[in-house]
């Protein structure tokens, strides 16, 4: 098996991260922080990713979460005991040459590889298959690493509701530049992990965004906080802003062609604010 991913043209070698399912839906972490979602054909059944900005010095961790629990925060909720005859994965953690394309191109280095069958199993559900790493890592200890640990709890809800509040006007008001200002860590430390100056990141980025206000019918949705399922990751220092439909919590109205912009959103707590982190 093997996941087909997007050609990279970055200044630094990237670490990158190829995963495929086969007969179940499943989840894939690094660092306890989600990557995504896999659905067997006809599906999506493959990912294939750049990582920098998730990968750590030190000891690393790659886990993929086989048949997850119906909503984000019981994602590695037990629920039943199933067979696992016919399910698979393959998970890969490397760094592939600059112009190389993920899924295609043999890495430069292997720093995890993992595959798992089903045959004969029946076990619990979801199915949590972890394994460790050691990097080597060119960058400082990112902000997620030397956020605070949180508590989910009603205070939390409170502080990560008013981020989305602030965020979403910004959006609604076609405010670039408190966008800009909202996401200035994580926008800075993104584009240090691939080697880009800020400024012209930050601009494309931005021309993302300016093409979407473009439309006459653009609209941001209100956040529906009896759908939000927000979720403590990487270890408890973020919180994903993500609802049970495991849809991102800010997203644009729908298109004429049933299209959409989500904004993922990773918040922590960094000298007693709240901050978009990734």
């Amino acid at each position: 098996m093997s996941a087909t991913g997007t050609t990279l043209t970055r200044a630094v070698m990237p670490f990158c991260i190829e995963a495929e399912v086969n007969g179940c839906d499943a989840e894939v972490y690094i660092n306890d922080i989600p990557l995504g979602r896999l659905h067997p054909e006809p599906g999506n059944p493959a990912l294939g990713l750049t990582i920098n900005q998730l990968i750590r010095q030190g000891t690393n961790t790659v886990e993929i979460v086989l048949d997850p629990g119906e909503h984000p925060s019981a994602a590695r909720t037990p629920k039943s005991t199933r067979d696992l005859s016919g399910l698979a994965f393959f998970v890969r953690v490397g760094r592939v040459p600059e112009g190389g394309v993920i899924g295609e191109t043999t890495p430069s280095e292997v720093l995890v590889e993992a595959t798992f069958t089903g045959e004969g199993m029946v076990l619990p559900v979801p199915l949590a298959v972890v394994r460790t790493f050691t990097a080597e890592s060119p960058f400082p200890p990112w902000a997620w690493e030397r956020a605070e640990a949180l508590t989910m709890g009603p205070a939390l809800v409170a502080e990560v509701l008013a981020f989305l509040a602030d965020y979403r006007a910004a959006l609604v008001h076609r405010d670039i530049a408190r966008e800009n200002q909202l996401s200035a860590l994580a926008h800075g430390e993104i584009a240090a992990a691939y080697g880009r100056a800020p400024g012209p990141w930050i601009a494309a980025l931005n021309g993302v965004v300016q093409d979407e206000w473009r439309r006459t019918d653009w609209g941001v949705e209100p956040v529906d906080t009896d759908l939000l399922d927000l979720r403590l990751c990487a270890n408890g220092r973020m919180v994903q802003c993500i609802r049970r439909d495991w849809d991102d919590a800010i997203r644009s109205t729908t298109d004429a062609e049933g299209g959409n912009m989500t904004v993922p959103l990773f918040l922590g707590r960094l000298d007693g604010r709240m901050l978009r982190l990734r």
